[in-house]
């Protein structure tokens, strides 16, 4: 597969031996930051960004991130978690399929990355699955 995302609030999935579109997926209004496949091919985790009060000057804007999982084959929705006042940056799951790695940064990291230790660049570790399976 390939994954296509971006400031659309849409992941366009993309089939790598024919180059042909298998599915649009909306994200409800969030920028696309970071896609990530699970191992076996049937989620595709979205790292999201989007500006609270689009109205407000570049200064001002507050920006909230989430993490969002989407069932490849449908589109719906199957995970869901807020990030806060962040942006996210990378993401990638363990081979395993067991915990995604989640990168953020506060705003202003877009701008500036090489200064990613004096932004607050933060990496995270999240079960996707409960520790007994």
């Amino acid at each position: 597969h390939i994954l296509v995302g971006g400031g659309g609030g849409r992941v366009l999935v993309w089939s790598g031996d024919k180059f042909a579109k298998r599915r649009e997926i909306t994200t409800g209004g969030w920028d696309v930051r970071a896609l990530a496949l699970s191992p076996d091919g049937k989620t595709v985790y979205a790292g999201l960004t989007r500006i609270n009060d689009p109205k407000a000057s570049p200064d001002k804007q507050v920006r909230s991130a989430a993490v969002k999982g989407f069932d490849l084959a449908t589109g719906e929705l199957t995970f869901t978690r807020a990030i806060g006042e962040a942006i996210v940056l990378s993401l990638a799951v363990a081979p395993d399929g067991r915990s995604l790695v989640v990168v953020s940064g506060v705003s202003g990291f877009e701008t500036n990355p090489v200064a990613s230790d004096h932004v607050g660049a933060r990496v995270e570790v999240w079960a996707l699955v409960p520790p007994d399976r």
